[in-house]
């Protein structure tokens, strides 16, 4: 018996803005956002940007680490101050 159930396409390994954003599960105009702040790793090819897949998951990773990395501002208080007014 065949599965009636189909896999999704693989994700090509040089991406679009559009193929981006749909892999990221984003706009195309966040990862556009992106692009002119010069947040996400990309190539201009001729007057297109390209997106290499593996560069696109290890940026996600390293942001992913860094989020983690990050104290919370309130997660440590610090003692020295004092709330009371002189």
């Amino acid at each position: 018996m065949a599965s009636t159930q189909q896999a999704a396409p693989p994700t090509p390994d040089v991406m679009s803005v559009t193929d981006v954003a749909k892999y990221l599960l984003v706009s195309s105009s966040t990862i556009r956002n992106l692009i002119r702040r010069k947040t996400i790793p990309v190539a201009k090819v001729g007057i297109q940007w390209r997106f290499r897949r593996s560069t696109i998951d290890a940026w996600m990773q390293r942001d992913t680490n860094k989020r983690r990395s990050k104290p919370s501002r309130h997660s440590v208080k610090d003692s020295s101050k004092s709330n009371s007014r002189n």
